[in-house]
Protein backbone atom coordinates (compact mmCIF):
# COMPACT_ATOMS: atom_id res chain seq x y z
CA UNK A 1 0.00 0.00 0.00
CA UNK A 2 1.33 3.56 -0.86
CA UNK A 3 0.16 7.04 0.08
CA UNK A 4 1.24 10.64 -1.56
CA UNK A 5 1.85 13.19 1.17
CA UNK A 6 2.92 16.28 0.02
CA UNK A 7 6.55 16.11 -1.73
CA UNK A 8 7.14 12.24 -0.95
CA UNK A 9 5.15 9.10 -0.94
CA UNK A 10 5.09 6.18 1.56
CA UNK A 11 5.23 2.77 0.27
CA UNK A 12 5.90 -1.02 1.10
CA UNK A 13 7.66 -3.23 -1.41
CA UNK A 14 6.51 -7.11 -0.93
CA UNK A 15 10.16 -8.99 -1.41
CA UNK A 16 10.28 -11.85 -3.89
CA UNK A 17 10.38 -14.63 -0.83
CA UNK A 18 8.84 -13.20 2.81
CA UNK A 19 9.41 -16.53 4.26
CA UNK A 20 12.40 -14.73 6.64
CA UNK A 21 11.60 -10.94 5.16
CA UNK A 22 9.30 -8.54 5.38
CA UNK A 23 9.43 -5.38 3.24
CA UNK A 24 10.30 -2.19 4.73
CA UNK A 25 8.43 0.84 4.77
CA UNK A 26 9.79 3.47 2.21
CA UNK A 27 9.78 7.12 2.17
CA UNK A 28 10.48 8.53 -1.49
CA UNK A 29 10.71 12.05 -2.88
CA UNK A 30 7.67 11.95 -5.09
CA UNK A 31 9.31 14.16 -7.36
CA UNK A 32 12.50 12.45 -8.60
CA UNK A 33 11.92 9.55 -6.66
CA UNK A 34 14.58 9.74 -4.39
CA UNK A 35 14.59 7.32 -1.08
CA UNK A 36 14.09 9.85 1.77
CA UNK A 37 14.54 6.86 4.34
CA UNK A 38 13.49 3.49 5.13
CA UNK A 39 12.11 1.63 8.53
CA UNK A 40 11.99 -2.05 9.11
CA UNK A 41 8.67 -2.17 11.61
CA UNK A 42 9.04 -6.06 11.41
CA UNK A 43 5.30 -6.43 10.38
CA UNK A 44 3.38 -6.70 7.11
CA UNK A 45 1.47 -3.69 6.14
CA UNK A 46 -1.74 -3.57 4.53
CA UNK A 47 -2.96 -0.31 4.95
CA UNK A 48 -2.14 2.92 3.32
CA UNK A 49 0.12 5.29 6.24
CA UNK A 50 -1.19 7.90 6.55
CA UNK A 51 0.38 11.70 7.22
CA UNK A 52 -0.51 14.54 9.58
CA UNK A 53 1.34 16.45 12.35
CA UNK A 54 4.86 15.84 10.93
CA UNK A 55 4.14 12.37 11.74
CA UNK A 56 3.47 9.14 9.64
CA UNK A 57 0.77 6.91 11.29
CA UNK A 58 1.52 3.17 10.28
CA UNK A 59 -1.12 0.19 10.85
CA UNK A 60 0.40 -2.59 11.16
CA UNK A 61 -1.03 -6.00 11.36
CA UNK A 62 0.81 -7.97 14.16
CA UNK A 63 -1.46 -5.57 16.49
CA UNK A 64 0.46 -2.15 16.09
CA UNK A 65 -0.14 0.85 15.31
CA UNK A 66 3.14 2.79 15.35
CA UNK A 67 3.61 6.77 14.69
CA UNK A 68 7.11 8.02 12.86
CA UNK A 69 8.34 11.06 12.73
CA UNK A 70 8.05 12.60 8.96
CA UNK A 71 11.34 13.74 8.36
CA UNK A 72 14.02 10.75 9.67
CA UNK A 73 11.37 8.17 9.74
CA UNK A 74 12.46 7.56 13.61
CA UNK A 75 10.30 5.58 15.49
CA UNK A 76 8.21 8.32 18.41
CA UNK A 77 5.95 5.49 19.55
CA UNK A 78 4.19 2.52 19.33
CA UNK A 79 0.28 1.54 20.54
CA UNK A 80 -0.29 -2.07 20.61
CA UNK A 81 -3.10 -4.61 21.18
CA UNK A 82 -2.81 -8.37 21.80
CA UNK A 83 -4.32 -10.03 18.33
CA UNK A 84 -6.58 -13.13 18.40
CA UNK A 85 -5.51 -16.04 17.21
CA UNK A 86 -7.40 -15.61 14.24
CA UNK A 87 -8.33 -12.62 11.90
CA UNK A 88 -9.08 -11.76 8.84
CA UNK A 89 -6.42 -11.11 6.37
CA UNK A 90 -6.00 -7.21 6.63
CA UNK A 91 -6.45 -4.18 8.68
CA UNK A 92 -8.07 -0.96 9.05
CA UNK A 93 -6.68 2.33 7.37
CA UNK A 94 -6.32 5.03 10.01
CA UNK A 95 -8.04 8.00 9.42
CA UNK A 96 -6.66 11.67 11.18
CA UNK A 97 -8.78 14.58 12.60
CA UNK A 98 -7.55 17.20 14.62
CA UNK A 99 -4.56 15.29 16.16
CA UNK A 100 -6.38 12.61 17.11
CA UNK A 101 -6.11 9.17 14.96
CA UNK A 102 -8.74 7.00 14.45
CA UNK A 103 -8.67 3.00 13.52
CA UNK A 104 -9.97 -0.47 14.71
CA UNK A 105 -7.98 -3.37 15.24
CA UNK A 106 -8.45 -6.98 15.19
CA UNK A 107 -9.81 -7.51 18.72
CA UNK A 108 -13.19 -5.71 17.72
CA UNK A 109 -12.31 -2.69 19.29
CA UNK A 110 -12.12 1.56 17.67
CA UNK A 111 -9.59 3.50 19.51
CA UNK A 112 -9.26 7.37 19.55
CA UNK A 113 -5.43 7.79 19.60
CA UNK A 114 -3.58 11.27 20.06
CA UNK A 115 -1.51 11.47 17.45
CA UNK A 116 1.36 13.34 19.30
CA UNK A 117 2.68 11.01 21.76
CA UNK A 118 0.57 7.41 21.08
CA UNK A 119 -1.76 7.94 24.19
CA UNK A 120 -5.20 6.39 24.04
CA UNK A 121 -8.09 8.76 24.46
CA UNK A 122 -10.68 6.13 23.95
CA UNK A 123 -11.45 2.67 22.81
CA UNK A 124 -14.98 0.85 22.32
CA UNK A 125 -15.70 -2.31 21.30
CA UNK A 126 -18.13 -2.74 18.80
CA UNK A 127 -18.58 -6.33 18.40
CA UNK A 128 -18.05 -9.68 20.89
CA UNK A 129 -16.14 -12.99 20.17
CA UNK A 130 -18.80 -15.44 20.11
CA UNK A 131 -20.12 -19.02 18.75
CA UNK A 132 -18.27 -22.12 18.78
CA UNK A 133 -16.50 -22.34 15.94
CA UNK A 134 -13.80 -20.00 15.51
CA UNK A 135 -14.82 -18.21 12.03
CA UNK A 136 -17.69 -17.36 14.36
CA UNK A 137 -15.43 -15.78 16.58
CA UNK A 138 -13.81 -12.98 14.01
CA UNK A 139 -14.54 -9.85 14.98
CA UNK A 140 -11.47 -7.48 13.15
CA UNK A 141 -12.51 -4.18 12.32
CA UNK A 142 -11.20 -3.86 9.34
CA UNK A 143 -13.19 -1.06 7.45
CA UNK A 144 -11.83 2.62 7.76
CA UNK A 145 -13.87 4.83 10.12
CA UNK A 146 -16.17 6.89 8.91
CA UNK A 147 -15.86 10.70 10.32
CA UNK A 148 -18.91 13.14 9.66
CA UNK A 149 -18.80 16.23 11.60
CA UNK A 150 -18.59 15.33 15.65
CA UNK A 151 -19.95 11.79 15.08
CA UNK A 152 -17.72 8.41 14.37
CA UNK A 153 -18.89 5.72 12.21
CA UNK A 154 -17.50 2.43 12.25
CA UNK A 155 -18.41 -1.50 11.30
CA UNK A 156 -16.68 -5.27 12.58
CA UNK A 157 -17.18 -8.54 11.06
CA UNK A 158 -19.37 -10.31 13.10
CA UNK A 159 -20.48 -7.32 15.08
CA UNK A 160 -22.41 -4.18 14.51
CA UNK A 161 -22.13 -0.36 12.70
CA UNK A 162 -21.85 2.13 15.63
CA UNK A 163 -21.98 5.75 16.06
CA UNK A 164 -20.05 7.44 18.45
CA UNK A 165 -19.28 11.03 19.65
CA UNK A 166 -15.65 11.48 18.45
CA UNK A 167 -14.57 13.61 21.40
CA UNK A 168 -15.33 10.63 24.45
CA UNK A 169 -16.48 7.88 22.49
CA UNK A 170 -19.84 7.74 23.56
CA UNK A 171 -21.93 5.42 21.81
CA UNK A 172 -25.64 6.53 20.23
CA UNK A 173 -26.36 3.78 18.24
CA UNK A 174 -25.72 0.70 16.88
CA UNK A 175 -27.21 -1.71 13.58
CA UNK A 176 -26.70 -5.44 13.20
CA UNK A 177 -23.94 -6.06 10.36
CA UNK A 178 -21.04 -8.05 9.34
CA UNK A 179 -18.78 -6.09 7.38
CA UNK A 180 -15.04 -5.61 6.41
CA UNK A 181 -15.71 -2.78 3.47
CA UNK A 182 -15.27 0.51 4.03
CA UNK A 183 -18.40 3.18 5.08
CA UNK A 184 -20.16 5.93 2.60
CA UNK A 185 -22.64 8.67 3.37
CA UNK A 186 -24.50 10.97 1.68
CA UNK A 187 -28.45 11.60 2.37
CA UNK A 188 -28.27 12.00 6.05
CA UNK A 189 -27.58 7.83 5.24
CA UNK A 190 -24.61 5.60 6.74
CA UNK A 191 -24.07 3.37 3.88
CA UNK A 192 -22.48 -0.53 4.25
CA UNK A 193 -22.52 -3.51 2.71
CA UNK A 194 -22.35 -7.12 4.10
CA UNK A 195 -20.17 -9.69 3.88
CA UNK A 196 -23.37 -11.48 2.34
CA UNK A 197 -23.68 -9.07 -0.42
CA UNK A 198 -26.53 -6.98 1.13
CA UNK A 199 -26.49 -3.47 0.81
CA UNK A 200 -27.79 -1.16 3.65
CA UNK A 201 -29.16 2.31 4.08
CA UNK A 202 -28.69 3.44 7.81
CA UNK A 203 -30.23 6.33 9.06
CA UNK A 204 -26.99 8.34 10.11
CA UNK A 205 -29.16 10.26 12.98
CA UNK A 206 -30.41 6.89 14.60
CA UNK A 207 -29.12 3.80 13.29
CA UNK A 208 -32.63 3.54 11.48
CA UNK A 209 -33.07 1.16 8.51
CA UNK A 210 -34.04 3.23 5.67
CA UNK A 211 -33.81 0.71 3.07
CA UNK A 212 -31.84 -2.55 2.44
CA UNK A 213 -30.90 -3.80 -1.61
CA UNK A 214 -30.37 -7.70 -1.89
CA UNK A 215 -29.60 -7.94 -5.35
CA UNK A 216 -26.21 -8.72 -5.19
CA UNK A 217 -26.08 -11.47 -2.75
CA UNK A 218 -22.93 -13.70 -2.80
CA UNK A 219 -21.09 -11.05 -5.38
CA UNK A 220 -18.25 -10.56 -2.88
CA UNK A 221 -19.39 -6.28 -3.00
CA UNK A 222 -16.91 -3.66 -2.79
CA UNK A 223 -16.97 -0.91 -0.88
CA UNK A 224 -19.88 1.65 -1.48
CA UNK A 225 -19.38 5.31 -2.63
CA UNK A 226 -21.15 8.11 -3.74
CA UNK A 227 -20.35 9.44 -6.88
CA UNK A 228 -22.87 12.17 -8.90
CA UNK A 229 -25.57 11.98 -6.77
CA UNK A 230 -26.17 8.20 -6.50
CA UNK A 231 -24.29 5.08 -4.80
CA UNK A 232 -22.39 2.51 -6.59
CA UNK A 233 -20.78 -0.61 -6.10
CA UNK A 234 -18.59 -2.93 -7.90
CA UNK A 235 -18.59 -6.84 -7.61
CA UNK A 236 -16.71 -9.73 -8.68
CA UNK A 237 -17.97 -10.12 -11.60
CA UNK A 238 -16.57 -6.36 -12.77
CA UNK A 239 -19.95 -4.80 -12.99
CA UNK A 240 -20.67 -1.44 -11.77
CA UNK A 241 -24.06 -1.46 -9.71
CA UNK A 242 -25.76 2.05 -9.58
CA UNK A 243 -28.08 2.74 -7.31
CA UNK A 244 -30.98 5.49 -5.73
CA UNK A 245 -29.72 6.96 -2.46
CA UNK A 246 -32.88 7.22 -2.01
CA UNK A 247 -34.65 3.70 -1.85
CA UNK A 248 -31.85 1.64 -2.96
CA UNK A 249 -33.57 0.34 -6.64
CA UNK A 250 -31.07 -0.35 -8.99
CA UNK A 251 -30.82 2.39 -11.91
CA UNK A 252 -28.13 0.60 -13.68
CA UNK A 253 -25.15 -1.38 -14.45
CA UNK A 254 -21.87 -1.62 -16.48
CA UNK A 255 -19.39 -3.91 -16.56
CA UNK A 256 -16.28 -2.41 -16.86
CA UNK A 257 -13.75 -5.08 -16.11
CA UNK A 258 -13.60 -8.55 -16.69
CA UNK A 259 -12.58 -9.78 -12.93
CA UNK A 260 -13.84 -8.31 -9.61
CA UNK A 261 -13.13 -5.20 -7.95
CA UNK A 262 -12.41 -5.26 -4.67
CA UNK A 263 -10.06 -1.98 -3.83
CA UNK A 264 -12.29 1.02 -2.89
CA UNK A 265 -13.45 3.20 -5.64
CA UNK A 266 -12.29 7.09 -5.95
CA UNK A 267 -13.90 9.82 -6.75
CA UNK A 268 -11.63 13.05 -7.57
CA UNK A 269 -13.07 16.14 -9.37
CA UNK A 270 -16.16 14.68 -10.67
CA UNK A 271 -14.14 11.50 -12.07
CA UNK A 272 -14.27 8.06 -10.44
CA UNK A 273 -11.20 5.36 -10.32
CA UNK A 274 -11.60 1.99 -10.32
CA UNK A 275 -9.08 -0.50 -10.05
CA UNK A 276 -9.86 -4.34 -10.59
CA UNK A 277 -7.92 -7.31 -9.08
CA UNK A 278 -5.58 -7.39 -12.37
CA UNK A 279 -4.70 -4.47 -12.57
CA UNK A 280 -6.82 -2.33 -14.79
CA UNK A 281 -7.57 1.42 -14.11
CA UNK A 282 -10.55 2.50 -15.54
CA UNK A 283 -11.93 6.61 -15.45
CA UNK A 284 -15.61 7.05 -15.44
CA UNK A 285 -17.57 9.77 -16.15
CA UNK A 286 -21.38 10.21 -14.70
CA UNK A 287 -22.11 9.81 -18.60
CA UNK A 288 -20.12 6.29 -19.25
CA UNK A 289 -22.58 4.96 -16.84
Amino acid sequence: SDVVSESFTLTTILPASTLSTLPPLFAINADNGEELWRVDVESEVLAAPQVANDTVIVQAYDGRLIGLDKDSGDQRWVYSIDPPVLTLRGTATPVIDEGVVYTGFSNGKLTAIDINNGDLIWGKLIAIAKGQAELDRIIDVDAAPLLVDSTAYAASYNGYLFAFLKASGRPLWRFEISTYRELAEGFQNVYAVSQKGHVFAVNASNGELKWEQTAFINRQLSAPIVFAGFLLVADNEGYLHVMSQLDGSVIGRERIARDGVRAPMISINQTLYVYSDKGKLSALKLDNL
